[in-house]
């Protein structure tokens, strides 16, 4: 009834993606989230939460992959978008700068790795508060890039 062009079929591919993501199947989960990103492209733009979402996710089926150089690609995107669609005290945004992090963790990159924790960190102090979940794993985060330096 909606057709391929539609945000809510490109939800659909996005939901499909994350079970693929969710039984470690990466290269399905790729295929999905690349559809829903080529929707959100075409339906939504460039600056558009869902686009950053599908770059977001993109970055992690990468990252699951053990593929850190493009992950980190698609990390970015999703800041880019973030910044100009959210802000840089959004928890999105924070969530960016961690998903950044874990890229250059992966890579062994420490001290870049460090760099972005520590934005996440201090966006998620801001936003929510020094007890939430997101912000304990990021002072976690943190710490094990200091101890890995």
């Amino acid at each position: 009834v909606l057709g391929t062009d539609h945000s809510d079929t490109a939800e659909s591919y996005n939901n499909i993606g994350e079970v693929y993501y969710g039984k470690g199947d990466y290269e399905n989960a790729l295929v999905e989230h690349q559809k829903a990103l080529e929707i959100r492209l075409k339906v939504l733009g460039t600056d558009h939460s869902d686009t950053a979402e599908s770059y977001n996710n993109i970055g992690n089926v990468y990252y699951g992959k053990g593929d850190y150089e493009n992950a980190l690609v698609d990390y970015r995107k999703a800041l880019e978008i973030g910044l100009k669609v959210l802000g840089p005290d959004h928890p999105d945004t924070a969530t960016s700068y961690h998903n950044i992090g874990n890229g250059y963790h992966g890579k062994g990159d420490y001290e870049n790795a460090l760099a972005e924790y520590r934005k996440a960190l201090e966006i998620r102090l801001k936003v929510l508060g020094p007890n939430h979940s997101d912000t304990i794993t990021s002072q976690t985060d943190v710490n094990d890039a200091l101890s890995m330096i």
